[in-house]
């Protein structure tokens, strides 16, 4: 085997062992999710037992003064139900503010709160390795109404709160499995430390759980319709298969290029005259020398 061949043959195994390493799963992208009217996720609260689901609003709205986008959700407990929107600026989703309404046995309980300032609860473009922290006041105002009875009652509560990317985990829940990040929300006023696995593919938090409850909330089903580019690392059949032409054309390339340099080689020989092989066996001594006639 030529020099050439050899070193053609090589190319050709490490060209092969390199494109299936294409096909490794890659790192994790989270970028800036972007929502459409109808998109919704549905989870299972392992802490009441209830259903909890909050779908996208149709446009922007406004609230607390900013442009923000509305997700609505409805909860049932022991036969009282409470209507709650939040509220997320529409530039870089940093929650607003939310507003609840709770109707019981002939009462109505309203609640309002700002976050002042704005709480960003994700950092995008997300990567393990990120650090963020926010504080901020949470201006309630709550009215009570019944029959008669009114009353209308201000709080302030000051929330002081440290974020952390820990690691990327894949997890399964009823909705499916999921490439997430895995982030840490230690809570510097009451102690509380919220773990949250956040799956770019689904476009929210597919799990929550807490130093003092090991599952709070999990994804039952959800529709996202505008999944990021990136948001998984599970190859698909289609992608395989582009591989794999790869490989094939990758092969009859090099098999074609072997085939002409034999070729060229063969047309160098006179036509009847073997290609020279070279002997195998031990070489002979050369013939004996004599000095030249005097």
């Amino acid at each position: 085997m030529s020099s050439m061949n050899a070193r053609l043959i090589t190319i050709l195994i490490l060209l092969v062992g390199c494109i299936p390493a294409a096909t490794v799963q890659g790192a994790l992208v989270a970028n800036k999710p972007t929502f459409s009217a109808g998109d919704y996720w549905e989870y299972q609260d392992f802490v009441t037992g209830n259903t909890v689901k909050m779908s996208i609003g149709t446009g922007t709205v406004s609230f607390g003064g900013q442009t923000c986008i509305e997700f609505n959700g409805q909860i049932t407990l022991n036969g009282d139900t409470t209507n709650t929107s939040a509220y997320y600026r529409a530039s870089d989703l940093a929650e607003v503010g939310w507003y609840m309404k709770t109707l019981s046995s002939g009462m109505t309980l309203k609640s309002t709160t700002l976050d002042d300032p704005p709480v960003t609860q994700y950092h995008y473009p997300m990567k393990v390795g990120d650090k963020w922290k926010f504080q901020t006041v949470l201006r309630s105002t709550s009215e009570m109404s019944s029959g008669s009875y009114y009353s209308k009652t201000y709080n302030n509560q000051t929330i002081d709160t440290n974020y952390t990317v820990e690691s990327e985990e894949q997890v399964t829940v009823a909705a499916g499995t999921f490439d997430t990040f895995k982030i840490t929300a230690y809570n510097t006023g009451t102690s509380n430390t919220e773990y949250e696995w956040y799956a770019p593919k689904a476009g929210h938090s597919v799990k929550l759980a807490a130093s003092f409850t090991s599952t709070i909330l999990e994804l039952k089903s959800y529709q996202f319709k505008n999944v990021p580019s990136g948001g998984g690392t599970t190859t698909t059949s289609s992608g395989t298969m582009v591989y794999v032409i790869i490989i094939v054309i990758v092969i009859v390339v090099i098999l074609v290029v072997v085939m002409v340099v034999i070729k060229k080689k063969a047309a160098l020989v006179p036509p009847g005259m073997a290609i020279p092989v070279a002997s195998a066996q031990t070489p002979q001594a050369p013939p004996p020398q004599y000095p030249p006639p005097q």
